[in-house]
């Protein structure tokens, strides 16, 4: 698996644009919590915290994990929110101290066999690990110059793809070569939003192609502004429908 991108390059449109998961996107998690556990979570690989502060809504204590520096200096202060600026491997956390670890569309960067069992280890028995993929967006059927000027987009950035999105597998899979020894199932649902033109164009920045288009040029932030542009000019002040599938792992530790 390749290295992860420098998601913090970009953390203030990260921070600005990467939507926070609505409540919904955590009812498979919320019904697989063991009865009596600790209230506590673990948000590893949290971000801007965009998991995190959905999460306040049911844990008295969520340590959020980010190795990026740029990147926790965002996440929320919240009470119930402990912020650590380490990697996953690096990281100290009592065993058997959290119900529930949430890895929100970072376990393929983040994942290999040490950090499967860690999780194990940090999670009481019964407890859940929630992993999280935000699969491709969809835009409405009323916004085609929009969906035109992405295509053309993802044809120019095809190349800057990393490895881990190019061989992407899913989450079950990557658990169970990585020695996952409870029992894994899954679920789907859809994030639905209403993004400007400049919304979109920020989001799609914060990806790791675009990370590594904008690295390739020789003025980042020029370009990025004139990837705004271009979809503000698109989307001609309106704003659009655009739809998430979000592919939910439920793994439980034994």
């Amino acid at each position: 698996m390749d290295a992860s991108p420098n998601f913090g390059r970009q953390a203030d449109r990260y921070a600005r644009y990467r939507p926070v998961y609505p409540a919904g996107v955590f009812t498979p998690m919320r019904e697989a919590l063991p009865r009596n556990g600790p209230s506590n979570a673990i948000d590893l690989g949290a971000g801007t915290g965009q998991a995190a502060i959905t999460l306040c809504n049911w844990f008295d204590r969520i340590d959020a994990v980010e190795p990026d520096p740029a990147l926790s200096a965002h996440i929320p202060d919240r009470g119930a929110v402990c912020v650590q600026t380490a990697s996953a491997d690096q990281v100290t956390l009592p065993d058997h101290g959290a119900s529930a670890v949430v890895c929100a569309s970072a376990y393929h960067w983040i994942g290999s066999p040490k950090i499967a069992q860690k999780i194990h280890d940090w999670l009481v028995p019964d407890g859940v690990l929630y992993l999280i993929s935000l699969g491709p967006l969809q835009i409405g059927d009323d916004a085609a110059p929009v969906q035109a000027l992405l295509n053309e987009i993802r044809r120019d950035w095809a190349p800057y793809r990393s490895d881990a999105m190019m061989d992407w597998r899913p989450y079950p899979k990557l658990l169970a070569a990585h020695g996952w020894r409870g029992p894994i199932r899954t679920a789907t649902t859809l994030m639905k939003l209403r993004w400007s033109g400049r919304q979109l164009a920020g989001f799609l920045l914060t990806t790791s192609a675009a990370l590594a288009c904008l690295n390739d040029k020789p003025d980042p932030e020029a370009y990025a502004r004139e990837i705004e542009t271009a979809f503000e000019t698109a989307a001609a002040g309106a704003d659009m429908a655009i739809t998430f599938t979000i592919d939910q792992t439920i793994a439980l530790a034994v």
